[in-house]
């Protein structure tokens, strides 16, 4: 039997666990606690128990089904109930299945989908990897997955080294999936938009790709572009890492919370990690303009640009600093472009901010400047 290790969020802590047969159901479904939520670009996705969901703008397929168009509530991509994790990109969206298979969908544009070409795709298409996967993520016009022996292979745009080759710029677009660095010894990643970032079995952090902002944890005046890993500090205690346009957070064993780069409503720098959250964090979200972050007792923070109201707080002022939610306890938060969305304790999902891709789920294209609840079939 396959050993496969994933990260799943709960009420109120996020744990590693081992999904053995024990999250198998008799019918070939996958026990209740398995969940996952992400916000693309103009669209979102939830896995529930197994069965996948999403909506939101299907212009290329990213929703999974093949309606073109607005996809303005809920529907379940396909019949199986086997999902683990889902990630959503900017016209695309990947999942992990049970059993470490990878399925990727929608705009194909530069290989995204990581099909060998540049079709798109209005269901789910398994990606050929050489084991089974235990993470995958989607953001912009790349993909990455962390297999089970460690080792890191993304695909897609390539431009600004993103993929971690160690090519010469401005590289080559790779539609199928290629190793980043010769070394195993992953332990989890997160994809941004012209960088990356991952963790390594020793708990030091990495980043390669675009540096203009310092997100990949360089100075500027060092290079603005690295197209092979480089360490991000001395410390060894780093747990996850969320990368995005402008700017990366992660958290260190502590539960703090450390972010660089371009920060939301900031006009200067961070170029090497600071000290955004102290307390005990379980997980920290990210995007272009706004981030989100989830603590250990399952309350929310938000911070940055408000002016869609994806910061829920019922204006549309931004903020610099991040600032409490009313709403919990809650279990999982994930930030779109735009929007975000976020799953409460009991399970239930909620949505505020632009909705004219109908990316809030809520049957409608109105904006929100308040969490307000979906409703699933």
């Amino acid at each position: 039997m396959r050993r496969l290790t994933v990260v799943l969020l709960f009420a109120s802590c996020v744990q590693s666990v081992e999904v053995l047969t024990s999250l198998a159901t008799s019918d070939g479904g996958v026990a209740s606690g398995a969940f996952s939520l992400t916000a693309g670009d103009r669209h979102a996705c939830t896995v529930r128990g197994g069965p996948l969901w999403c909506w939101g703008a299907n212009d290329d397929g990213q929703v999974g089904v093949t309606d073109a168009g607005l996809v303005l509530s809920p529907v379940q991509v396909g019949s199986e109930r086997n999902w683990l994790t889902v990630s959503g990109g900017e016209v695309h969206t990947c999942g992990l299945r049970q059993g470490g298979s990878v399925w990727c969908w929608g705009g194909n544009g530069a290989g995204q989908l990581g099909q060998g070409d540049t079709s798109s795709r209005h269901s789910p298409s398994p990606v050929s990897l050489p084991a089974a996967a235990v993470q995958v993520q989607s953001k912009s016009s790349f993909s990455c997955a962390l297999l089970d022996d460690a080792s890191l292979w993304c695909w897609g745009t390539n431009y600004e080294g993103q993929l971690g080759l160690a090519d010469r710029f401005p590289g080559v677009d790779q539609l199928s999936p290629v190793r980043v660095s010769s070394d195993a010894g992953w332990k989890t990643f997160s994809t941004g938009q012209g960088h990356a970032c991952g963790i390594r079995l020793d708990g030091s952090m990495w980043c390669w790709g675009r540096n203009t902002e310092a997100m990949s944890g360089q100075k500027v005046d060092g290079g603005i572009q690295f197209r092979a890993p480089r360490r991000v500090g001395p410390e060894s205690d780093w747990t996850q890492v969320d990368a995005n346009q402008e700017y990366t957070c992660g958290l260190r064993a502590d539960g703090t919370a450390w972010c660089w780069g371009l920060l939301p409503e900031r006009s200067s720098l961070s170029e090497a990690p600071e000290l955004m959250l102290s307390g005990s964090w379980a997980m920290v979200r990210t995007n272009v303009f706004h981030a989100c972050a989830l603590s250990m007792s399952g309350s929310g923070v938000c911070w940055g640009r408000n002016i869609e109201g994806q910061l829920g707080l019922g204006d549309l002022n931004a903020r610099a600093s991040p600032t409490t939610l009313a709403e919990g306890p809650l279990s999982e938060i994930s930030t779109g472009r735009f929007a975000s969305c976020q799953r409460r304790g009991n399970g239930s999902i909620w949505c505020t901010g632009e909705n004219s891709g109908g990316q809030l789920g809520l049957g409608d294209t109105t904006r929100r400047r308040v969490w307000t609840q979906l409703s699933f079939p």
